[in-house]
């Protein structure tokens, strides 16, 4: 029994020897080190830093470990302890390939981060100095004649034409009305918009139907318009009026002509923008 085992631990160690020449063969035979070096190189090349640094770590830990285990001194122990020995150089070739793998990539992302900030800065030079049209080129409305009517067929409809003052053509002309009373209690929204573009010195008409109450005092009336810019389309343009009159809506009705709309106070206007702040988000740019 006693020759049987320890002839196969021999065995074994015969086994385990075989096997570590035969994996040093192909970890040391000059096609592998060139298919290696392809490999990470085209990780290299690809910008996969992380996946670099990792697989050259694991690489190098694995074939120092390959090394240590064909040691002279390893081929005088027996099989239990060179697998102590194995599972100890395993824990101190992980550890330090991990600290050496973090440092690596914290400094190639340092060196990395100043010549990033160079191009950003180089880019935001070049945007700069780029010739822009100016600001005050671009499209602009106001109230055109009256600026607005009341309808009294249909009833209850009020009419509010624009005109573009601007030196550019307005595209994607959006427009949210809304009628409140003083307590905004009773509220109408009505939102339209143009397929067309509306060039400069050009008018463009919207008609707002109305339901409200027929005594409502005092009204505000809150017209709001976004738009983009022909020479830049991705800028968008706003603008909003806040009005008030003092006459009851059946009275405007009757009387058969536009209401005297005034502008509100700068407290009153501040006070309807804060209110309607979730109505009019998209037309506050």
């Amino acid at each position: 029994m006693h020759r049987e085992t320890e002839r196969n631990i021999i065995n074994s160690e015969n086994q385990y020897e075989r096997f570590l020449a035969r994996l040093a063969k192909i970890l040391f035979h000059p096609a592998f080190s060139i298919i290696v070096s392809l490999i990470l190189a085209v990780l290299w090349a690809t910008n996969v830093i992380n996946i670099f640094v990792a697989c050259a770590i694991s690489i190098a830990c694995f074939i120092a470990l390959v090394w240590f285990s064909r040691a002279s001194f390893m081929h005088k122990l027996s099989l239990s302890r060179r697998l102590i020995y194995l599972l100890t150089a395993v824990v101190i070739l992980a550890l330090a390939g991990s600290l050496f793998g973090n440092w690596a990539l914290m400094q190639y992302y340092k060196q990395k981060q100043p010549s990033q900030n160079t191009e950003s800065t180089q880019q935001s030079a070049v945007e700069h100095s780029t010739p822009t049209k100016k600001l005050t080129d671009r499209p602009k409305f106001e109230f055109y004649g009256g600026g607005f009517e009341i309808k009294t067929i249909p009833k209850n409809q009020i009419e509010t034409t624009l005109i573009n003052k601007g030196k550019h053509t307005a595209l994607n002309l959006m427009n949210r009305q809304i009628i409140s009373d003083q307590q905004f209690l009773t509220v109408d929204i009505r939102d339209s918009s143009a397929g067309n573009e509306v060039p400069p010195n050009n008018t463009k008409t919207y008609h707002c139907n109305i339901n409200a109450p027929q005594v409502m005092v005092p009204i505000y009336f809150i017209f709001a318009i976004k738009y983009n810019d022909e020479v830049s389309p991705s800028r968008t343009f706003s603008q909003i009026w806040c009005f008030k009159t003092t006459e009851n809506w059946d009275v405007i009705n009757n009387k058969n002509q536009p209401p005297h709309f005034s502008d509100t106070l700068i407290e009153e206007r501040k006070n309807i923008i804060s209110h309607f702040k979730q109505e009019l988000k998209d037309y506050r740019q």
